[in-house]
């Protein structure tokens, strides 16, 4: 006898039970009687029998199916007649009439089953329609198991993906540059966009394969690339590509409810959610605690005091920021855009304090609050000038990462990298950037 492993239960059936065969009797209700080969009989809860090591039913008639009407519903009326036309044809064979066939109506010559063999209405209908046996075959087993969808012309299935509507060779090709990425120097969104082009063209010809809006390309990429540091530093894209499976590596979640681990960086450091002033360090000392580009976010009194609680003596509070001024066709081309795509942005208010004005401030209370929190000596500010050349990709790579372009959408920022890449090929593809970086630091008193 073969098991089953999904199957109706029903009386006359045999199941495997107890390190045995037994056939079921009878089912009242939740119970079900079972007599064994011996002639034994037993009663147990129908639940019970089937959690039971081993259960199986063995010989029992398959589970029905449900035919997908939502997903017929969402196909095209043509694929819908297609496939009506088919279930006519596989009716038949199968019964001798088509669906629909008045009472007493006599099948066709050669579909009748009284004189016929199904393999004989099989060749029948292949000549008929001038396909294999094998396709008529087919097409009544598919019938068979998931009714009309099984004769549904899968190419006119469209099935959602996170890549959208985008065609299935492009998005191969953009898999395969992204993982060509993984061992290259980090590169941009335009110039990955220029080497998909470049590969489906070679592949398949300039025009053959559809190529998305620039924004809807970077929504593809963005999907395609999450996780994998495609624009990131190198050495990180090659530690999360090379890394072993650790504890926080991705999770699943099943059902709702489910609680899964945050994997915030490729090196696995845990993500405690919480405000700084509020967070528990659990009885914890640290030698240092640093801020980067985020103290303006945290109470300056509050949270220096508790800076001071969880540092040992000796150990330094850190907190610093750059602040960049970019060539003037730069900066007014991202001025200008900034007012053209988020004209509400707090950022496009009028004001003729410089950046560097605002940031010396900011640094300026950060120091005061140090002061005010107790614990330390006299904090001190810090500051220092540098600078760094970028080429046209390079800016437009680092460019998403700061302010409030990280909170644009797609389409958006792909409208204002286009603009400023436009503004930086005017000066020659390239520029350096003059930053400063401002710090507000002190160590904790020694006693």
């Amino acid at each position: 006898m073969e098991s089953r492993s999904s199957a109706v239960l029903g009386s006359g059936d045999w199941v495997m039970y107890d390190g045995g065969e037994h056939q079921v009797v009878a089912l009242a209700g939740t119970s079900v009687r079972l007599r064994s080969a011996g002639g034994t009989d037993t009663v147990v809860l129908a639940a019970y029998l089937m959690a039971s090591p081993g259960s199986a039913v063995v010989d029992g008639a398959s589970a029905p199916t449900v035919e997908p009407f939502g997903l017929l519903d969402a196909l095209p009326d043509a694929v819908i007649d297609a496939a009506r036309v088919w279930e006519q044809y596989v009716v038949e064979v199968q019964t001798g009439l088509p669906p629909g066939a008045v009472v007493g109506a006599a099948p066709r010559p050669g579909y009748d089953p009284a004189t016929t063999t199904v393999m004989q209405r099989d060749q029948g209908k292949a000549a008929e329609l001038g396909v294999s046996v094998r396709t008529v075959q087919l097409r009544r087993v598919r019938y068979a198991q998931q009714g009309l969808w099984g004769l549904v012309d899968q190419c006119g299935v469209l099935e959602w993906e996170a890549t959208g509507r985008a065609d299935a060779r492009l998005v191969a090709a953009v898999r395969e540059v992204i993982e060509a990425e993984r061992d290259t120097s980090a590169g941009t969104r335009s110039r990955l966009i220029r080497r998909v082009v470049k590969a489906v063209e070679a592949a398949y010809g300039p025009g053959v394969v559809p190529i998305p809006s620039r924004s809807s390309f970077y929504k593809l990429i963005e999907t395609l690339a999450t996780g994998r540091h495609t624009f990131g530093s190198a050495i990180t894209r090659r530690q999360s590509a090379n890394r072993p499976q650790g504890m926080f590596t991705p999770t699943l979640a099943t059902r709702p409810g489910e609680q899964v681990q945050i994997d915030s960086t490729p090196i696995d450091v845990m993500v405690l959610l919480a405000t700084f002033e509020t967070w528990d360090p659990a009885g914890r000392l640290f030698d240092a605690v640093v801020a980067g580009q985020a103290w303006h976010w945290v109470d300056q009194v509050a949270g220096a005091a508790k800076a001071a609680q969880v540092l040992r003596p000796g150990g330094r509070l850190a907190v610093f920021g750059n602040v960049f001024d970019s060539p003037p066709v730069v900066a007014k081309a991202l001025t200008d855009l900034y007012r053209w795509v988020a004209p509400d942005a707090p950022s496009n208010a009028q004001s003729s304090r410089t950046a560097l004005d605002i940031y010396q401030e900011m640094f300026a209370k950060a120091a005061d609050g140090i002061a005010a929190a107790g614990g330390f000596d006299d904090p001190e500010q810090w500051r220092f000038d540098w600078e760094q050349s970028y080429t046209r990709d390079q800016w437009l790579d680092q460019l998403p990462t700061t302010g409030g372009l990280t909170r644009f959408p797609p389409d958006k920022l792909a409208e204002v990298l286009d603009c400023v890449g436009a503004a930086i090929d005017t000066i020659g593809g390239s520029f350096t950037m003059t930053y400063t970086t401002l710090a507000a630091t002190a160590r904790t008193s020694a006693t």
